[in-house]
């Protein structure tokens, strides 16, 4: 089996090196002493075209998948765990979307993560369930009004990006809240800026401070029945296969 690197993925290795030692190596300190958000260097990989690394081409990102991100990933995480962060969270939210979403979700929100027009958060942590699972509360119950839709209730807590999201990826449980069973689990697009949606606290942490992590409040937030993301129950597969491919790229995070 061969591990080296292909020509593309090089020259990938090659361009993000040069950009974290022009442009976020001057910045890193600053932007974590300020704790204020690089938008700066977001716009930087925009424009460099990284922020679709792991998204299909077919919805405008560039294909080069959970290697090329992972080695962007740690090149740029040399500097600043900050901005490693900031592309991490380019495939969180968006890969319950890629396993599991219609074509219409794709086509609808993919993009515009890719160009860097909007941006996501992945809201499964709760302040009573964080590696418990099945533990959380937020609910999704039948919407009475919205045929097939429904009303999520509930908090989620250290959500990584969640003062610039644009729209989140949330878990909650669809039957009985009290249920350990992970076939209770569902997965749903929530928009930002939808009714019954606030962001009421920005945590205040000891580092990686340009980075914002919030609560995410949902009060009987209005859900279509087109915003759920695969299979109603199947919300606790979509964790797992999505967070698998997580960890290589926290993993490059650690060795930057």
């Amino acid at each position: 089996m061969d591990f080296e690197l292909n020509d593309e993925l090089l020259g990938l290795q090659a361009v993000v090196r040069r950009l974290a030692q022009d442009k976020i190596k001057p910045r890193a300190r600053e932007i974590d002493l300020s704790g204020e958000y690089p938008q700066d260097i977001f716009e930087e990989f925009a424009a460099a075209d990284l922020l679709g690394l792991c998204i299909p081409e077919e919805y405008g990102g560039s294909g080069a998948g959970i290697l090329g991100l992972t080695l962007a990933i740690e090149e740029v995480t040399k500097y600043s765990n900050v901005l490693g962060l900031m592309l991490l969270l380019t495939r969180l939210a968006t890969g319950p979307l890629m396993i599991a979403g219609t074509e219409e979700q794709k086509r609808q929100y993919l993009p515009g993560i890719a160009a860097g027009t909007s941006r996501a958060s992945f809201c499964l942590s709760e302040p009573g369930a964080g590696s418990d699972v099945a533990g959380m509360t937020t609910r999704a119950l039948a919407d009475p009004d919205v045929e097939g839709g429904y009303l999520l209730t509930g908090a989620k807590c250290w959500i990584s990006g969640a003062m610039q999201a644009d729209w989140f990826v949330v878990f909650a449980k669809t039957g009985d809240p009290s249920s350990r069973h992970h076939r209770d689990i569902g997965c749903f697009i929530v928009e930002a800026h939808q009714d019954g949606v606030s962001r009421p606290r920005v945590d205040h942490k000891m580092g990686v401070r340009g980075s914002p992590t919030g609560e995410i409040v949902l009060d009987e937030c209005v859900v279509p029945a087109e915003n759920l993301i695969g299979e109603e129950g199947k919300g606790f597969k979509y964790i797992l296969d999505g967070l698998n491919a997580e960890r290589t790229l926290i993993a490059a995070e650690c060795i930057g």
